[in-house]
C-alpha cells in the first residue's frame, strides 16, 4: 500500500504542472549530462590556456614582428628587427602598374616574421617581407593602394628589448 501511495503522490505532482512536459527549452533525458560535460571541457580548456599563456602575459607580451596601424592622417608599418644596432634603411618609392615602397634593412641575421601581411587599408594593400640571407638584408615591400606621387614616406625607430622597432610612416600630401 505504501508503494501505491508513493506512486499516486508522484502522479499528483506531475498533474500540478500545467503546460507541455518537458517545458520548452528544458534538457531532455540524457542531454543534461552532455551539456555539463561540454561546459566542463570548455572550462578545462580555458584553464589550460591561462596556465600556458599566463607567464607570457605577466612578463609583458612581445610586440608583433610585423604590424600595420592607421592613425590620424597617416599609416605606419612597424617592423621588429632582431639587431643590436640600427642603420638607416634604403627606401625607394616605385610608381607604375604596381606602386610600392621598398625598404631594405641591412645587417639583419634572421627573420621569423610573416612573409605576407594583408592590410587592405586606403594607402597600403599588403606588406611583404623577404630575408636575403647571404647579404644579411631584410626587404620590406609595401604594396600601395594609392598613387605614390602624393605620399610622404618617412621612417623612425626605437630600441626595444630584443632588438629595434623600425617604423615606416606614410602620409598623404596635397589635395
Amino acid at each position: 500500500m505504501v508503494r501505491r501511495r508513493g506512486l499516486r503522490h508522484l502522479a499528483d505532482t506531475a498533474r500540478v504542472r500545467r503546460g507541455p512536459w518537458p517545458p520548452p527549452g528544458a534538457a531532455r533525458v540524457g542531454q543534461g549530462c552532455a551539456q555539463r560535460r561540454d561546459a566542463a571541457g570548455l572550462w578545462l580548456a580555458l584553464w589550460a590556456l591561462l596556465l600556458w599563456a599566463g607567464p607570457a602575459l605577466a612578463a609583458g607580451a612581445q610586440p608583433p614582428l610585423l604590424a600595420h596601424t592607421v592613425g590620424e592622417g597617416e599609416e605606419q608599418v612597424a617592423v621588429l628587427l632582431p639587431a643590436e644596432g640600427y642603420a638607416a634603411p634604403a627606401i625607394e618609392v616605385l610608381a607604375g602598374d604596381w606602386p610600392r615602397v621598398v625598404t631594405d634593412f641591412s645587417d639583419i641575421p634572421s627573420w621569423d616574421g610573416p612573409e605576407v601581411l594583408e592590410v587592405g587599408s586606403p594607402l597600403v594593400r599588403r606588406v611583404r617581407t623577404w630575408l636575403h640571407g647571404k647579404e644579411r638584408r631584410l626587404r620590406v615591400v609595401l604594396d600601395l593602394a594609392a598613387d605614390p606621387a602624393r605620399l610622404l614616406v618617412t621612417h623612425t625607430y626605437e630600441t626595444v628589448p630584443g632588438g629595434v622597432r623600425a617604423l615606416v610612416i606614410l602620409r598623404p600630401v596635397g589635395p
